[in-house]
């Protein structure tokens, strides 16, 4: 069901309400709607996770109320907030007419994260070239102890052990830092992969 459908469906389930109730009601879903849809998400796929209608009908009219009027206040409730189509219960507890809070938290957190896991996955790799250099230079360490052991052979056995703790060191860490960067890589096209075009 598209959008226009669902207003029009619910705007006569609800009619008995007054036009003030009724317009805040509609407007409120078409806005939910509206917002959904400009983060990329499926005109359609929004209005069946909104529930039934009927579901969505029978909570209207089981909560929505008038309440005393406060200096400034509407004398209308605020309307509910959308229910799961399985089990008819709120998604929340209130239904937001704006984006609250924690959505912009949510996002500015996003944002965050990926620019940590960029700069930690670019230290990551820079690290596991460098590792590798160290690698190389280790390896030719070794060759060179053979040759300087042909010289001074407790000299040459010194500078085995060295190349050798070298080659170790530097592989622990390269692999390491590949298992961080890889890692790092995974987070950011889950991330990337859930923002919105």
């Amino acid at each position: 069901m598209k959008k226009k459908g669902f207003i029009d469906s619910l705007s006569e389930r609800i009619s008995y309400l007054n036009a003030d109730e009724k317009n805040e009601i509609l407007s409120y879903y078409s806005e939910l709607i509206d917002d959904r849809m400009d983060m990329g998400e499926n005109e359609e796929d929004i209005v069946s996770s909104l529930g039934s209608l009927d579901v969505i009908a029978e909570n209207i009219s089981g909560s929505y109320y008038h309440r005393p009027q406060s200096y400034g206040e509407s004398t209308a409730a605020k309307p509910i907030a959308p229910t799961s189509a399985s089990t008819g219960a709120t998604t929340n507890s209130e239904a937001p007419v704006k984006a609250d809070k924690s959505d912009t938290f949510k996002t500015i957190f996003s944002i965050v994260e990926i620019i940590v896991l960029i700069a930690l996955a670019a230290v990551c790799i820079g690290v596991v070239i460098t590792t590798v250099i160290a690698l190389i230079v280790g390896v030719f360490v070794m060759i060179g102890s053979f040759v300087f052991m042909t010289h001074d052979f407790f000299a040459g056995l010194i500078q085995l052990g060295v190349a050798i703790i070298i080659i170790a060191v530097n592989s622990i860490i390269s692999k390491l830092a590949n298992m961080l960067s890889r890692f790092s890589i995974r987070r950011l096209k889950i991330l990337i992969s859930k923002t919105p075009a």
